[in-house]
């Protein structure tokens, strides 16, 4: 019997946790307290008490229900917090929908560990923690999975989210790999990290320690998404909005979308809600992947919420929140570099700064923010007035309720640059659309 054949014997026998753990405890140590009147301490084979040990590590390291009911273990307290923020993983974790890893690897005095995975077919949450032997505070800038292929030979699509360490120093983080456009998660991952220093300024800083490993993720722990087909076309803002489908999963909900190359404007940022019966809500990640468009990068073509998969609600309702529409006459922003006016551009984003140093030119652009909405406002392709694109880099900074962005750009020629505008301000919709799912 291998490991995970022993896991899934222990995850069968503790269905009834954590209420039968407790019974079953209370037995244990009534049979040890006979015991104990019946022979001396030296009497018990040794082999029994490490078969009992034994025992407990694995039931500690396999089910988080047990790890749970013995208590104080920092691990699973680390665990929880991890996910303050994100309902959807929480509730996962307090359903037992877990992987133990157990992986750690040492690296010029820097200790990678990544003891949780949660997964579905469409995404995997790795949990991770660094510990540096001086003390420095570490984050991951590179979280690669190595030109990762299918069993198939074809190239597995993906898009990563890494969080820096918010909770302490070694608390645990995670890693979200989101896998896109038909690929879904792989039996066996070969991740590539890279740990830096939090205190560099530079960028490209020598890393702290370079890590590589092969994570397996068990397909049979997987649990079936519940899916919706809508099918259904919207008339919204004077625009036309087909929702496709809904896939609600252990890890996250997903809103499938369609737009008609006949609409006048781009969809370029949607927000939905899902709530049941007793009211309860759900609504967009906080952290993670809030979005991905369509091939070309016009339309938003899938929304992702917080997964209410274990909430087994017994009706479900999907609303339209907002929506944000960018005319197709405006994707491109002509910026006249010897006028320093750029144009078009609506109410809410302005230019306020053109600073051209050598051959570098650095152009500032503010919008409103709304507290949580720091999507760029330009993609990264410009070109000019010869045909020529190059960008040196983006940076921004915000305020309570202003962003501005810092696009850089190098080698242009003649006095006219041309960006392409990614962002729109979301509205809320004209006429309410309200989708019952069951």
């Amino acid at each position: 019997m291998n490991r995970m054949e022993e896991f899934m014997t222990l995850q069968r026998e503790l269905e009834n946790e954590p209420a039968a753990l407790q019974s079953t405890t209370l037995r244990c140590l009534e049979r040890v307290g006979r015991a104990r009147k019946r022979a001396r301490f030296w009497k018990i084979p040794v082999s029994a008490v490490a078969a009992a040990l034994a025992c407990f590590v694995i039931l500690a390291n396999t089910s988080v229900a047990f790890a749970r009911s013995v208590g104080g273990i920092p691990l699973l307290s680390d665990l929880a917090k991890a996910v303050t923020y994100e309902p959807g993983l929480k509730a996962a974790i307090d359903n037992e929908y877990v992987q133990p890893v157990g992986l750690s690897q040492t690296k010029d005095g820097v200790t990678l560990s990544i003891p949780y995975l949660i997964a579905d077919k469409s995404q995997l949450v790795l949990f991770y923690s660094l510990h540096s032997a001086d003390g420095r505070s570490l984050e991951l800038r590179g979280a690669g999975l190595g030109g990762l292929t299918d069993e198939f030979g074809k190239k597995v699509e993906y898009t990563s989210y890494c969080e820096g360490p918010e909770n302490g120093a070694e608390a645990l983080q995670k890693i979200h790999y989101q896998f896109t456009n038909g690929s879904e998660t792989p039996e066996k991952i070969h991740l590539e990290l890279i740990a830096a220093d939090r205190s560099a300024v530079v960028p490209d800083a020598p890393a702290a320690a370079n890590f590589t490993m092969d994570v397996s993720i068990d397909h049979s722990l997987f649990q079936e998404p519940e899916k919706f087909g809508i099918q259904k076309e919207y008339s919204v803002s004077g625009q036309r909005l087909i929702v496709q489908s809904v896939e609600i999963a252990p890890t996250m909900t997903k809103i499938t979308l369609d737009t008609p190359k006949t609409n006048t404007a781009l969809l370029r940022n949607i927000a939905f809600s899902l709530s049941d019966e007793q009211g309860n809500m759900w609504s967009g990640r906080k952290n993670g992947i809030t979005a991905t468009f369509d091939p070309f990068g016009d339309n938003v073509r899938d929304v992702y919420l917080e997964s209410n998969f274990f909430s087994h609600s017994k009706h479900l309702y999907l609303k339209l929140e907002s929506v944000g529409w960018l005319p197709k006459s405006m994707r491109t922003v002509e910026v006249d570099v010897k006028n320093k006016t750029a144009s078009p551009l609506s109410d809410s984003i302005r230019m306020t700064q053109l600073e051209q140093n050598g051959s570098r030119l650095n152009l500032t652009f503010e919008k409103p923010i709304d507290g949580k909405n720091l999507s760029q406002i330009f993609s990264s392709v410009y070109s000019d007035s010869a045909g020529n694109w190059d960008v040196k880099s983006f940076s921004d900074r915000s305020s309570e309720n202003r962003m501005e962005e810092i696009v850089s750009v190098n080698h242009w020629k003649g006095g006219i640059i041309y960006l392409t505008r990614d962002w729109t301000p979301p509205a809320v919709p004209n006429e309410p659309v309200v989708i019952t799912l069951k």
